[in-house]
């Protein structure tokens, strides 16, 4: 925007304001932020040395009990977990398996996951981008 004086010459030039990011922009930069923030908090594969078919193998990567799909738990923490590539490729193609390994080891996490996933609610993405950047 430009501020003219009587002349027609330019006094003072205004940026137009910032768009707002959109909420795939948002969503990809929690999801980045979301990813290492539980790979840096928990170092580790949560399924090794657990009895399982597969061994541990690859790199950690962030999953999730109920798919990320389900927008409101993408980012809850009882809704994570980190695992190698390896047991997160097997869960992802066994899901049946996976069950029964949260029933399991992670029980709690699973009940929590099952009574919420039908919670309808509105996700703020500026509230998780403020969380993990803490």
């Amino acid at each position: 925007i430009l501020i003219l004086n009587k002349s027609a010459r330019v006094i003072h030039m205004l940026s137009k304001p910032a768009k707002k990011p959109s909420k795939s922009i948002l969503r990809k930069r929690v999801d980045t932020l979301a990813s290492k923030y539980y790979r840096d908090k928990t170092p580790y594969c949560e399924a090794e040395g657990l009895d399982t078919d597969v061994r541990c193998g690859g790199g950690l990567q962030w999953a999730h009990i109920f798919s990320r799909g389900i927008i409101h738990m993408r980012y809850e923490p009882y809704n994570n977990l980190v695992l190698c590539a390896s047991h997160h490729f097997y869960w992802t193609h066994h899901p049946i398996e996976w069950t029964r390994f949260l029933e399991k080891h992670y029980p709690e996490r699973l009940q929590l996951a099952e009574q919420q996933r039908y919670k309808i609610e509105k996700l703020d993405y500026q509230h998780w981008l403020d969380y993990f950047n803490n």
